[in-house]
């Protein structure tokens, strides 16, 4: 339940810290991530912020965005055993990089960490940490200006095993592929 609290405790904060940069999104998540004979699925919100104050950033074109949210993740029913079925709560942060512009999106690159706090079938608990590569394609309605905003992506991760009682068993550790979508509204 702390866990909980300080994930929620550092929403409230680093937001109103984002606000500062503008533009910013808000949009909701979903990701499928595979590992070997390991399947998940992830919901959540997520908010971004983009970097046009930076200094290096001389022309002013938002190449970059922070970006920070919670999600819900539950594996599939492809797990490879009972004890390997989990769901919990989850924070991540990253950071975006524009690449490549074109006339209302851009190509991307960027770094993403999530840790999950969760609780397998029978009951035991245990977290991960997942270290990712993330790469994609933002779309935005309006040429970059207020209104929808619509991401596609694939992150290459590794899934780390950070905490488990001594019952947690069949956790996944090891790579993971996660392609996913992300659809919201940039004010």
């Amino acid at each position: 339940m702390k866990q909980l609290i300080y994930a929620l405790m550092g929403l409230c904060i680093f937001p109103a810290m984002g606000f500062s940069q503008h533009p910013s999104e808000i949009s909701g998540e979903y990701q499928h991530g595979f590992g070997k004979s390991y399947n998940t699925n992830s919901i959540g919100l997520r908010y971004e912020g983009y970097d046009n104050n930076n200094s290096r950033n001389t022309n002013n074109s938002n190449k970059g965005s922070w970006s920070l949210g919670v999600n819900y993740t539950f594996s599939s029913l492809r797990a490879a055993n009972e004890t390997a079925k989990g769901r919990g709560i989850g924070v991540f942060a990253g950071y975006r990089y524009g690449l490549k512009y074109g006339i209302s999106g851009n190509l991307y690159g960027g770094i993403r960490t999530a840790f999950t706090f969760s609780k397998d079938a029978p009951g035991s608990q245990y977290s991960l940490f997942t270290p990712s590569l993330e790469f994609g394609y933002h779309y935005t309605s309006q040429d970059f200006g207020k209104g929808g905003a619509f991401t596609s992506f694939v992150a290459l991760g590794y899934d780390i095993k950070m905490a488990a009682d001594g019952k947690a068993k069949g956790v996944h550790e090891g790579a993971i592929f996660s392609p996913g979508i992300s659809v919201g509204y940039r004010f």
